[in-house]
């Protein structure tokens, strides 16, 4: 596999030697790059829509049921991977259903990625319901939204994950809470573990990461800004993804971290520099 690069990889190294000279902000990607990236997120956009008009079907005939939905978004997910040139490579097992996934966060990309793995449903922040393309597409999955300083909203999210656990349904959480470059994961938040726990449902850890820093969106840095941005300059990227055992525990920090060093020692495996 590509070893993970700090800050550079082939279709931003001009951007970057531009953006010493400027600054440190980004060379504007050029006219037929825009136009691609334009091409893409509208191509990214219509599929969706379909989808979302697909779904629309369904809950007019009454037929909702969860692992329906979590399946369409798998395909959903397969279908974006592909049009966007995002290649997922994995080792480990995806698992089937009934568990709540762990991973560590890089970016948006990470949706697609692992959906297109495994059927699943998102906890996500409740402002990803107002978004583009994305938006659209996580309230096909039913993405349970979260405010995460609101102790209702909070209690709310955990009572729908674990209806989804109890149903079949895989969930998956990303227990950073926010997206990081790395290397390495950032701390857990323990709400995940404890619904885990309470609902008596193995974790599985799983890890994710990409060839160069530069796949990663972080910061304050606009989605459309970072999309157009990575997608202008041409060709895809690539995800590496591994998925870990089932965990179980009856003690929720225990569980956040048997996890958290898992997901830490898999990164180093993937290409990540220890740290």
């Amino acid at each position: 596999m590509s070893k993970w690069r700090p800050a550079t990889n082939p279709h931003t190294d001009n951007a970057l030697a531009a953006a010493s000279s400027t600054g440190g902000r980004r060379a504007l990607p050029t006219p037929l790059g825009l136009l691609r990236a334009g091409a893409q997120i509208s191509a990214a956009g219509g599929l969706t829509l379909g989808h979302v008009a697909y779904r629309a079907g369904l809950d007019r005939i009454r037929w909702q049921d969860p692992i329906i939905v979590a399946r369409q978004a798998s395909l959903w997910g397969t279908q974006l991977c592909a049009l966007t040139g995002l290649e997922v490579v994995c080792t480990g097992t995806p698992p089937t259903s009934g568990v709540m996934m762990m991973s560590n966060h890089r970016s948006y990309s990470d949706i697609i990625a692992l959906l297109s793995q495994v059927p699943a449903c998102f906890l996500s922040k409740a402002d990803l319901a107002q978004w583009p393309v994305l938006g659209w597409a996580a309230n096909i999955a039913r993405t349970v939204y979260v405010q995460r300083d609101d102790p209702d909203s909070r209690k709310r999210a955990g009572a729908a994950l674990t209806a989804l656990l109890e149903q079949g349904v895989s969930t998956l959480v990303f227990p950073e809470g926010t997206t990081f470059d790395g290397p390495g994961i950032m701390g857990f938040k323990r709400g995940g573990f404890r619904i885990a726990v309470e609902a008596g449902v193995p974790v599985v850890p799983v890890a994710i990461t990409y060839p160069s820093r530069r796949d990663a969106w972080v910061g304050e840095e606009a989605f459309l800004h970072h999309y157009f941005d990575r997608y202008a300059r041409g060709g895809g990227t690539t995800a590496h993804v591994a998925f870990g055992p089932p965990l179980s525990s009856s003690d929720p920090e225990a569980l956040a971290q048997e996890t958290a060093a898992w997901i830490r020692d898999a990164l180093v495996k993937l290409g990540e520099p220890a740290i």
